[in-house]
């Protein structure tokens, strides 16, 4: 039997006015829940919000790379990713981290933001 590692996501969004910034936390707390409940191999998911910035940091943990394209079937998910794209005053960065070493570091540092207050999902 083989044992698949775990990944690791973290999609930063940076906008580039208050106005995007709120629309992007009300629509992660609007689809957050249906979007999560409808993939598998989720592990953990948290948001890191960084107000001072316009910053949101999306950390999800996963069972395995694999699992991570079941997002792909979630209509809301899509319709986000999508919206994400029309905006012109959002801009998105997603690293997909396989290595448990590397991405430790980065879940750790992204989790300690002093100025940043943590939402789980």
């Amino acid at each position: 039997m083989t044992r698949t590692a775990p990944a690791l996501v973290v999609t930063e969004f940076s906008c580039a006015n208050r106005l995007a910034w709120i629309r992007l936390i009300a629509r992660f707390r609007w689809h957050g829940k249906a979007i999560m409940a409808g993939v598998s191999g989720l592990q953990e998911a948290y948001l890191v919000v960084r107000w001072r910035e316009c910053r949101v940091v999306h950390v999800s943990r996963w069972s395995s790379t694999e699992a991570t394209y079941t997002l792909g079937h979630s209509r809301r998910h899509v319709e986000t990713v999508r919206w994400v794209i029309r905006c012109r005053h959002i801009t998105a960065t997603s690293v997909l981290y396989e290595s448990p070493g590397t991405y430790r570091a980065t879940a750790v540092r992204d989790r300690g933001v002093s100025s940043g207050r943590s939402i789980p999902l």
